[in-house]
């Protein structure tokens, strides 16, 4: 599909999107020497070994090995295919794209999830302003609930109907079929196998969108006492995570990144009533569990999180619950504790943004949140339940890899609790010994083919310098690269030199098909060659490159002329010995 956009329309948006701008908008880049470094994305990991060029326009983890460019990023990170990639630069850079319209064949697996979801949120809309019982949820949500028709609009609320087949059937009017809204999540499949069902039914409906706007999924609340369940969700699919996924944040991630700080909830509605009354820096985990991922995500915005959960027995569980997946983060993080019988929606209608914001202002550390919340109180606990106290502490500060940071929490809880250090410590030698350390992501190491450190390290002085192009052609054929993925780079190099003989490694990422091909080029681009006399680099990488080529080549005769030899096929030898004399002559 990206064959419509012209090559000179796919390179300007490219120009127009600076990497780290663009990036920064996801990651929080720090500047270091000519380059930008943060934690990589797309694994878990303590030290930073993402890095992102500005010279050359593309990014590289030298710990897992993605790399690529501006476009493979939002397309990896997002999910995105390569048009909606380019339409969302596009329309960052301000640059108008034709008009393009697509059958439904011709749509990608992405593309036909984001369009089911589009058409089902714009149902969703369409019945909650302008059906009976969609003004009847409208009333309620600006009557009881408080929200304004801005808000309303804003996050693009709307009503599944209390009908089995409604949105089904819409849909198929849209060139959707059933199998693309069960794959969506928006239908279920019959017991019978007979057909589908709408999966959201007499439900006030939330979209939850990736950071572009696009909606991936829906959350649903009840309407009626009939349905068990308040809340539910889309199942998984080929958009949603919902491990990875934070309600709200394609909103609130400037805010975030500007506050250094998010401040989260449990619920859509209590998001809702903050969003409306002022606080922006704002998310929510949709009612689900919260994970070790949604705590990465926050920590690529910003460096601390605000814990703002109901006050009730399940706020106070599910604030526990976190401290793990936050410390784990290295996230500085707080707990609000709001007064009995609230919540953040009750709270801020009843005393107002000022009175929320001193709430936010006066959080506990979690050490004293815990102290505050136990039952029974710690001074009226037994030896045993103060132990398993501080032993699940100790615990808790394990899972930070810094050893200044477990200290600095070991020492509050000391504080706090009134214990000695040197006995949390000690325990907290043991807690490590006796778990072993976390799980910490290694790159598997990969036994190389012979040559192939040569040829990689070729193709990275080829792409520091594309003035050796021509000389590379004389003198390297796409043979003289055994291996698969290189051979096929610079076959690709040698096919697109006519069009871009700068060699741009960002423009051969984009007309690299192979994923491995394209963290290959993003890892030569960034490599060190520790010169700047690439040609006489080459001179001796591509003299090195052949004499091995050739010596393959020379023991693979030798075994030919021993087999013919064997064999009797005097005629087979002889012409064996002839290529093995030119070839020793080639070596000479």
């Amino acid at each position: 599909m990206s064959n419509f956009y012209s090559d000179h329309l796919i390179e300007e948006i490219k120009q127009a999107s600076d990497i780290v701008e663009v990036l920064s908008e996801f990651l929080r880049l720090k500047k270091r020497g000519a380059n930008y470094t943060c934690l990589c994305p797309f694994h878990t990991e303590k030290t930073p070994s993402f890095s992102v060029s500005p010279s050359k326009q593309i990014y590289h983890c030298f710990g897992c090995g993605k790399g690529g460019n501006v476009y493979t990023f939002l397309m990896e990170h997002e999910n995105l295919s390569f048009i909606e990639a380019l339409k969302f630069l596009a329309n960052r850079a301000g640059i108008k794209l034709p008009e393009w319209k697509v059958s439904p064949e011709e749509k990608t697996k992405f593309d036909q999830l984001f369009y089911a979801n589009q058409v089902a949120k714009n149902f969703f809309k369409q019945h909650l302003w302008e059906t009976e019982n969609g003004r009847k949820v409208l009333g309620y949500l600006k009557q009881k609930r408080g929200l304004t028709e801005e808000t309303i609009n804003h996050f693009e609320l709307g009503f599944a109907p209390d009908a089995w087949d409604q949105l089904l059937t819409h849909a198929r009017g849209k060139d959707l079929s059933g199998e693309d809204l069960l794959n969506a999540g928006l239908v279920i499949e019959r017991e019978d196998s007979s057909g589908h069902y709408d999966r959201f039914r007499r439900r006030l409906m939330f979209p939850i969108m990736n950071f572009t706007g696009k909606t991936i999924a829906f959350g649903g609340r009840a309407l009626s006492r009939e349905d068990r369940a308040k809340y539910m969700n889309s199942p998984e699919t080929a958009l949603y995570n919902k491990s990875k996924i934070l309600y709200g944040l394609n909103f609130s991630r400037p805010h975030i990144r500007q506050k250094e700080s998010a401040i989260m909830v449990e619920g859509y509605m209590d998001f809702l009533a903050l969003w409306q009354a002022g606080l922006k820096n704002i998310v929510a985990s949709s009612g689900t569990a919260f994970t070790r991922d949604q705590a990465n995500l926050i920590a690529r915005y910003a460096p601390a999180a605000i814990l703002l959960f109901d006050s009730d027995t399940a706020g106070i569980i599910a604030a526990k619950r976190c401290a793990p997946h936050l410390m784990n983060a290295e996230l500085d993080f707080k707990i609000v504790m709001l007064p009995d019988d609230e919540d953040p929606d009750s709270y801020i209608k009843k005393y107002g943004l000022e009175k929320a914001n001193e709430q936010i202002e006066n959080a506990l550390s979690f050490p004293k949140f815990v102290y505050r919340t136990l039952d029974p109180p710690y001074e009226k606990a037994s030896s045993h339940q103060k132990e398993l106290v501080l032993r699940e502490l100790v615990d808790i500060s394990a899972y930070s890899d810094s050893s200044i940071r477990r200290e600095l929490f070991l020492k509050e809880v000391a504080e706090v609790f009134d214990i000695d250090l040197t006995t949390l410590k000690m325990e907290l030698t043991k807690s490590i010994r006796k778990a072993g350390r976390r799980q910490v992501y290694k790159p598997q190491k990969i036994t190389r083919p012979a040559g192939r450190e040569l040829q990689f390290h070729i193709l990275a002085v080829l792409l520091e310098n594309p003035n050796l192009l021509e000389k590379a052609l004389l003198e390297l054929s796409e043979e003289d690269f055994t291996d698969p993925d290189i051979q096929s780079i610079y076959k690709n190099i040698l096919a697109l030199r006519s069009k871009n003989p700068n060699l741009d490694p960002t423009y051969l990422i984009n007309h690299t098909q192979d994923l491995t091909q394209q963290n290959l080029i993003s890892r030569a681009a960034n490599t060190d060659l520790g010169t700047t006399d690439t040609e006489r680099m080459f001179n001796e990488y591509s003299s090195r490159l052949k004499r091995i080529n050739i010596n393959e080549k020379r023991k693979s005769l030798e075994e030919k002329i021993k087999s013919a030899e064997k064999e009797g096929n005097r005629e087979q030898a002889k012409t064996y010995w002839a290529e093995l004399k030119q070839l020793l002559e080639k070596l000479n």
